[in-house]
């Protein structure tokens, strides 16, 4: 705009002075086209050098400078930049890309060669990979490109398309990405690491549940093993063997033994008592022994429940969810009995689901724990877990583990499945964090409900009865 205005200036000045000059340079009588021929003439005398002067030399230079400084952004640039015809051969390169394929590379050899010796060369067609990568939105497209050493350098190219004088070229410009690509493979190897780390600790988190309630199960065997021990020692044995010592010292006149002498005449009685006392202790012993049996049963169940589970799959399978709950139970029932802990189960309507049953029962064996924690302080008459599950829908099923025990404050709740916060003394906040990020992968959500302290607490676990999401294996 202001180009045109100084345009329009020069022509209006000039149109002036030859208006004013004209009747001194021409005679009065003179013809008309004459005249405007003569006006033309000098207007274009006059303006055409103020043209020149005020435009055109101005507008060249600032062309030249605009000219130079792209030129120089373009040698300048880090990245190479290339141009290259609809045949793809190489028109044009900056210097960074001899820099990239070697300090050595003249430029003057890269000039008219096809693009496909330095770059695309695992492409059968490299013009028609640059053409489709122009045509997408991104117009970027990850490659290989081959310096003098014969190295693959991967590179990004950014891929433009532009038409001179009716003649189709492309623009590219190559970045060198090894350093991203070895950050990017870091950042994975530490995105492993990290996932290694959370598998061990939700198994150790597991394997502490499972070695505490076996500790429990083992407090109750020593007990039954040192009343075993205790009632073997105190038997009235000894009793017996003093009675058929005197029998064997008075065997060759027993009868008189047993009708005149007083201690034979006793021994009959004496008999009888002993008699019932051993079998009484028999009783207790076999009653010991059956518990001690029970309990040995139940911690190998501890275990076998699981070991059935610890096994991670490949794919989500069929279970019986009623089943898979009652697995759960089984884990934390020594640590409930040994804390008078009521574990109340309503799960005949519980469906078969398609899922991934190692996740699935460790989530089941948190929340059970945890739900025992918060009632151990309360009388025992209050202490009491109810689980729950049944379908909501024709493809949800939702488990819920309610307490009746110590609650959690409203400002916890949003805080509750994050990693290292916890309630507990000795808790270190990782549980609730797995189970929240399990129950995800399993393609459901864990929340949780409490009114606040006292007020007992609910978690909630919605899962698809199709879980489909495949499981890495390890």
């Amino acid at each position: 705009m202001q180009y045109f205005i100084a345009v329009l200036a020069v022509i209006f000045v000039a149109e002036a002075g030859v208006m004013y000059l004209l009747p001194f340079l021409l005679p009065a009588d003179v013809d008309a086209s004459v005249e405007a021929l003569c006006d033309a003439a000098i207007l274009t005398i006059i303006s055409a050098p103020l043209l020149r002067q005020l435009l055109i030399r101005p507008m060249r230079m600032v062309a030249t400078n605009e000219a130079t400084k792209y030129a120089t952004i373009v040698e300048m640039a880090r990245d190479a930049i290339l141009t290259i015809n609809d045949s793809g051969l190489i028109v044009s390169a900056n210097e960074a890309t001899t820099a990239m394929l070697g300090d050595e590379t003249k430029l003057s050899l890269i000039i008219r060669q096809p693009i496909g010796q330095i770059l695309l060369h695992h492409h059968s067609d490299p013009m028609e990979a640059l053409r489709t990568a122009a045509g997408t939105k991104r117009a970027r497209i990850e490659a290989d490109i081959v310096n003098n050493a014969g190295a693959m350098v991967p590179v990004e190219v950014t891929v433009s398309k532009i038409s001179l004088r009716g003649y189709l070229y492309f623009t590219l410009i190559v970045r060198d990405i090894t350093e991203r690509k070895r950050a990017e493979s870091l950042l994975a190897d530490a995105n492993r690491k990290l996932i290694d780390t959370a598998h061990m600790a939700g198994k150790a988190e597991v394997a502490t549940s499972v070695l505490h309630n076996v500790g429990n199960v083992l407090t109750s065997i020593n007990v039954l093993a040192s009343t075993v021990h205790e009632k073997v020692a105190g038997s009235r044995c000894s009793g017996l063997a003093k009675a058929v010592g005197l029998i064997r010292e008075y065997k060759d006149n027993l009868a008189e033994f047993l009708t005149s002498d007083q201690r034979g005449r006793q021994l009959p009685s004496y008999l009888e008592k002993l008699s019932d006392t051993l079998a009484s202790e028999q009783r207790e012993l076999l009653g010991d022994l059956i518990s001690l049996n029970n309990n040995v049963q139940h911690a190998n169940q501890i275990v076998a429940a699981q070991q059935s589970h610890a096994r991670v799959q490949s794919f989500a399978e069929q279970t019986d969810l009623s089943e898979l709950l009652e697995s759960a139970v089984t884990v934390i029932m020594a640590s409930c009995q040994r804390h008078s802990v009521k574990v109340i189960h309503d799960i005949d309507q519980a469906p078969e689901i398609l899922i991934d049953r190692h996740k699935l029962i460790q989530i089941v064996v948190n929340l059970l724990t945890n739900a025992k924690d918060a009632v151990a302080e309360l009388p025992v008459a209050d202490r009491r877990i109810d689980l729950r599950a049944f379908p909501i829908s024709s493809e949800l099923v939702q488990i819920e583990v309610q307490d009746s025990g110590v609650g959690i404050e409203k400002s916890q709740l949003t805080k509750i499945f994050s990693q290292g916060f916890t309630t507990k003394k000795n808790g270190h906040g990782f549980g609730l964090h797995y189970c929240s990020l399990a129950a995800s992968e399993l393609g459901g959500s864990l929340t949780v409900e409490s009114d606040g302290p006292g007020t007992g607490s609910t978690f909630t676990l919605t899962l698809p009865l199709r879980c489909t999401a495949l499981v890495v294996s390890r």
